[in-house]
């Protein structure tokens, strides 16, 4: 199971970043703030939940 969440969890924290680095800190103009927050937190909730 470990060895498909590793990679899971590194595809979602370079999509998070990708969407930071591409639209800035409001990536996700449709969505509320407190779920822009949430999402965009995830690219450093995932980069630290990468490693075993």
């Amino acid at each position: 199971m470990a060895q498909y969440v590793v990679p899971l969890v590194a595809v979602g924290a370079a999509s998070h970043i990708a969407d930071l680095v591409r639209s800035g800190l409001h990536p996700y103009s449709w969505a509320p703030d407190w779920l822009t927050l949430y999402w965009s937190s995830l690219a450093v909730f995932d980069s630290l939940g990468h490693g075993d």
